[in-house]
């Protein structure tokens, strides 16, 4: 439970993929505490009536120490006996949480939708994958230009913007979900074959 949360902190937050040039947010996004701290000034506003450098002095060595150091210091560790014990222990070990994408889905526990990343073709399977899903299905700007190539109607008003999601397997979902898997993929394949991203193998 733990490592997932560390892994996943987002899953089950609301997730909005907010445009520079948005004038307002999807009806029912912000709480009624929101909407009072957003009409106040925020710190943003606040700094922004301040002069400030370009760029800060920061010497690329401050605070580091020489690669040198810290890999001789990791490699005799490593030859020890305990240091090689205390590196199993501390160090996790590789192994994967969560199964392959390709055997889990994009579940939307707001409109209890979901997207199987099997059902994406093989041909696009190796450009995008369910990040790309919820990214694109999140954007939400008044401006409908992204610096994309694409015809897609309304892509700047994504209709999952503000939804909670959390990428699982279909044993965890209920009878009452529905899958819109084929709409979906269908939209973010048209999205990326218009701006030319192709297959890099």
């Amino acid at each position: 439970m733990y490592a997932g949360k560390g892994i996943a902190p987002w899953a089950g937050k609301r997730i909005i993929c907010i445009g520079d040039y948005a004038e307002d947010y999807p009806v029912g996004f912000l709480t009624k505490q929101e909407e009072v701290d957003l009409a106040n000034v925020n710190l943003y506003e606040y700094a922004h009536g301040f002069g400030c450098p370009l760029k800060l002095f920061h010497p690329y060595n401050y605070g580091k120490i020489s690669m040198g150091y810290y890999e001789r210091a990791y490699y005799s560790v490593e030859k020890s006996p305990i240091g090689s014990r205390l590196l199993d222990e501390l160090l996790p070990k590789n192994q994967p949480i969560y199964p392959k994408e390709s055997d889990c889905i994009l579940l939307n526990l707001t409109t209890n939708e979901y997207v199987c990343a099997s059902k994406i073709p093989d041909s696009h399977s190796r450009v995008f994958g369910l990040g790309h899903i919820v990214l694109l299905q999140t954007c939400w700007s008044s401006d409908y230009s992204m610096s994309i190539r694409h015809s897609v109607v309304d892509l700047h008003r994504g209709p999952w913007a503000g939804h909670c999601f959390k990428i699982t397997s279909i044993e965890d979902i209920d009878s009452n979900s529905t899958d819109v898997s084929k709409a979906v993929i269908r939209k973010i394949a048209q999205v990326f074959d218009e701006d030319r991203v192709i297959d890099p193998a």
